[in-house]
């Protein structure tokens, strides 16, 4: 005999907020260096592309 089907029920706010704040705690140091290395990037990025545009403009 197969087990009966499980019955998905929306989280509450309350709840979503609970598990995204464990998720933080448990994780802080990997989610820190990697949205560090994402801020990194992009802000060499908009350097070069800024650096680029002002080559360009002739400045």
């Amino acid at each position: 005999m197969s087990p009966p089907p499980r019955i998905y029920v929306p989280l509450a706010i309350g709840e979503i907020i609970d598990r995204a704040a464990t998720f933080w705690r448990k994780h802080f140091k990997t989610l820190f260096l990697l949205s560090l290395g994402f801020n990194l990037v992009s802000y060499i990025m908009t350097k070069a592309r800024l650096r680029l545009h002002l080559q360009f403009m002739g400045v």
